[in-house]
């Protein structure tokens, strides 16, 4: 989120791209089949493979026609379950500590001498919101650098070197914004590292009340140290949330003022509404509130953040402190009667 002496932003007149890394909070934004643990209706399903695209995704290739249905030679896009490498007990092939997030993994392979005939990958087109004003949008995603193994058919697999990836947040299928291979240095063979793509839209970016999506690439760039090598990323666990592009604005109209108060007192203990969860700590509590109170009288106007000496108004600390114990004690309550209702 923007703050008055927000860290390594990237300002335009209609929004701003953001690298700042370790942010994880903020309202999630449902993925389907983010995981990829469902291979329903894939085109082909052989051993620890499947081949197709998976519910919730389809596939994505330029120039178009490159990769077919994805499940022939030399491309083939899919999942992979890895599986436990034999006479080395909790390790498991490909992927030694197995998969981010669940069994499977999504994959884009193609075999050595097809590389730097285009890029492809997997994309979900609609991830069920819309880009609206005022908001940070993070999206993370698990990027594998596959380790060379034997498969359970019995064919080894030359997996050294890396293809490059990039990760794509679209609006209206137009990115806007990506990670285009910053990881590859940092991903030994055989491990996953956290791809982060964040984007704050302000009103007037064009791309505003389009379909948000997800775009997962395998750029299929021959590595020179590993030359005769197959080509293949890997991807798993994608997350998106959003949050206000300014700390302390809790209704997303671009100022702190007293309507954010509002929406804080209103949603004071809740762990599901986070709007107000300003600190990122998975419930709107009192540090929220001096957030808030740090904040009032900032705007977000031209890509920029102003703020302005501004007297924050009433509630009072005692009445603050007054709300945060009437919503602990709520809290207390509540559980109270669920121990009693179990006994």
């Amino acid at each position: 989120m923007l703050t008055a002496s927000s860290c390594c932003r990237v300002a335009t007149t209609v929004g701003c791209v953001v690298a700042c890394v370790g942010y994880a909070g903020g309202t999630p934004v449902p993925v389907v089949n983010a995981g990829f643990e469902d291979t329903t209706g894939a085109a082909v399903i052989f051993n620890e493979f499947s081949f197709g695209a998976s519910p919730g995704w389809d596939l994505y290739e330029d120039p178009p026609g490159l990769i077919g249905a994805g499940a022939a030679d030399p491309f083939y896009v899919g999942t992979l379950e890895p599986q436990p490498a034999a006479g080395m007990p909790g390790e498991f092939v490909f992927f030694p500590e197995g998969a981010p997030e669940g069994s499977r993994v999504a994959i884009a392979y193609n075999r050595a001498g097809s590389g730097g005939l285009g890029e492809y990958g997997l994309q979900q087109m609609r991830v069920g919101t819309p880009l609206l004003p005022f908001r940070t949008y993070t999206l993370r995603v698990e990027v594998g650098n596959i380790a060379s193994g034997l498969a359970l058919s019995g064919e080894y697999f030359d997996l050294g070197g890396f293809p490059g990836y990039r990760i794509d947040l679209l609006a209206g299928g137009t990115p806007i914004a990506s990670d285009t291979s910053t990881l590859p240095g940092s991903i030994p063979e055989g491990e996953f590292a956290t791809s982060v793509v964040t984007f704050s839209a302000l009103p007037g970016d064009p791309s505003l009340g389009r379909d948000l999506g997800i775009r997962l690439v395998n750029l299929n760039q021959v590595d020179p140290l590993a030359p005769a090598a197959d080509l293949e990323v890997d991807f798993d666990d994608v997350r998106l949330h959003f949050a206000s592009s300014l700390d302390g604005d809790f209704n997303f109209d671009g100022a702190v003022d007293a309507a954010d108060y509002t929406v804080w007192r209103d949603t004071l203990g809740s762990g599901s509404i986070l709007s107000a969860d300003a600190n990122e700590n998975g419930v709107v509590d009192s540090e929220d509130y001096l957030v808030w109170a740090d904040n009032f009288g900032a705007i977000i106007a031209a890509g920029s953040v102003e703020l302005e000496p501004v007297a924050v108004p009433e509630p009072a600390a005692a009445w603050v402190a007054a709300l945060v114990v009437g919503a602990e004690f709520a809290r207390y309550r509540a559980g109270w009667a669920a121990v009693r209702r179990k006994g």
